[in-house]
């Protein structure tokens, strides 16, 4: 998470996905569907996760790179999150 101007907090993909992934969104009553090569998991709260299987890896890091980055480009090829209003610090 960054505050960006303005005071305003911006997350990315990875910030998003650790929301989704804990207990504060509600995992009961999740609608699941299958789009081909991915799966679309909308929550009760409406959180939205999208999990891309044939995204393939990022090849822009270098070895000297943190693990940390690598994690975060994965993420972005890998996830397409949409917190809810109740989830989401930016639009607090």
């Amino acid at each position: 998470m960054v505050q960006g101007k303005a005071g305003r907090i911006t997350m990315d993909t990875l910030d998003k996905l650790c929301i989704i992934e804990s207990d504060a969104v509600p995992k009961e009553g999740a609608k699941i569907e299958n789009l081909s090569t991915s799966i679309k998991i909308t929550h009760s709260c409406g959180c939205v996760m999208v999990e891309h299987f044939a995204c393939g890896n990022p090849t822009t890091v270098r070895k000297e790179e943190s693990p940390e980055k690598y994690k975060r480009l994965l993420a972005e090829r890998k996830y397409h999150v949409e917190l809810c209003k109740e989830h989401n610090p930016e639009r607090q």
